[in-house]
């Protein structure tokens, strides 16, 4: 019983993991495409 708790808290934790890494891939993902529109806005404002 102890080593299936360790092993769901080593699993929970890899979890845990690869979500962060998801999460920040996502929010570089956000922030490349604000700039993009941002400039793009810039580039359309001067015609």
């Amino acid at each position: 019983a102890v080593a299936k708790k360790r092993r769901r808290r080593v699993r929970n934790r890899d979890a845990a993991v690869r979500s962060r890494e998801r999460k920040k891939e996502y929010v570089q993902d956000l922030e490349k495409k604000s700039k993009y529109l941002e400039r793009e806005c810039l580039r359309l404002g001067r015609m």
